[in-house]
Order: structure tokens, then sequence, then C-alpha cells
């Protein structure tokens, strides 16, 4: 990929598409505290509202499969984690288990080939669970992307993005800030960018 080319996100897809092209599919996991914009993040990189979105409430019963025709991308948006102990477990569990279903079958086209986690940028912080979530994942050779959201302040997110990478970088293959959607005068900006990193961090993984 030339680096100082300017690609919008269809470009993106098509060249995501074209680097892997021993893969008709790619599948990404996202996941996440509830109300960090998971939902909305889904809508913007697929340029459609294919995830319920909501304010203030949970909006993922259930891990779900979310894909659009013509786009080589699916993205599983799962159950946002929450602070009582036992419905984070069975949220991490369920993750867990899906991944080992997924990577059982002899098609590389079913597996989970990268975890978006994120992370809203108002509080920019992560709990010990999810530290070791994201382990977790990266021990099993699945690249995982920290996605700082809702990031309205550009340069104060990335500082607090700077604060969060030097403590967890070990299990990252990479960090981006991020605004799916306009808020207030501020411009959406930073998707594309995480679908590039996306692409690189898998294909180091695969050469």
């Amino acid at each position: 990929m030339k680096k100082d080319s300017k690609l919008n996100i269809d470009e993106l897809w098509v060249e995501f598409q074209q680097h892997l092209s021993s893969l008709e599919k790619v599948n990404i996991l996202i996941a996440g505290k509830s109300g960090v914009g998971k939902s909305t993040l889904i809508n913007a990189a697929f340029r459609d509202n294919l995830a319920e979105t909501g304010i203030g409430k949970p909006t993922t019963s259930r891990i779900n499969l979310i894909e659009k025709e013509g786009v080589p991308v699916r993205i599983y948006d799962t159950v946002g984690f929450e602070l009582d102990f036992r419905h984070l477990k069975k949220a991490q569990k369920d993750i867990h288990n899906l991944i080992k279903k997924t990577s059982k079958t002899p098609q590389l086209d079913d597996d989970i080939h990268c975890l978006w986690y994120c992370v809203s940028a108002p509080s920019a912080r992560l709990e010990d669970e999810e530290r070791s979530f994201i382990a977790s994942i990266a021990k099993q050779g699945i690249p995982v992307i920290l996605v700082l959201t809702k990031a309205g302040d550009k340069i104060e997110a990335e500082k607090l993005l700077n604060n969060i990478w030097i403590d967890i970088s070990a299990n990252l293959a990479a960090a981006v800030v991020l605004l799916a959607q306009r808020y207030g005068g501020t411009q959406p900006y930073g998707v594309d960018q995480l679908i590039e990193k996306n692409l690189s961090s898998y294909s180091r993984k695969i050469a």
C-alpha cells in the first residue's frame, strides 16, 4: 500500500480483499464495554445502518454476524462488557467459544482474523479484566487493534491512547483514535485508518 495515497473506505476494502486474495472473507471481532460505540463504528465501516445503535443502553444482546453484499469483510458484533462479573465472564466465554468453533473448520475464511477492542475516549480507561481479555486473544495469534472511540478532541485522545499503549503494547498489533460519527463541529475521522491498520496487521500475521 502506498502510504502517500489517499484512499477512501471503499477503496481500502477493495485493497484489503486484493491483499488477502487467498481469503474470500475476512472476519473481524469487535468488543468492548457497553456504550463505547461499537455499533456506530460498524455502521461507519460499512457505510450503512446495519447495526442497531442506542444511547445509554446495551444494543447487542448476543454475538451478531454483520455483513454487506459485495464487501469482503464480516464483523462479529459482541455483547457489551458489563462490570457485573458473571455477565462479563459469560460474554468473554462466548467470544472464546466462537473463536474455537470457527478455527476448527478447514476453511481459513471462517477464522477470526482480527479483534477491534473499543475503549471510549471520554473515559480512556482499561479495567484489569479488559487487559486480561486482550492478552488472551493475542495469545491465540489473533491481531488485536485497540480503538479509541468517540474521540471528539483528537489531540487529547491521542495523549490518552499513548498512556494505554505503554501499558499493554505487548499485546497489541496497532492502535487507532477515531470518531465514527460527527460530534458537534468535528467531522468523522479515523475509520479508514483503522481499516488500513487492520490490513497491515493481518498481512504481517500471514507473511
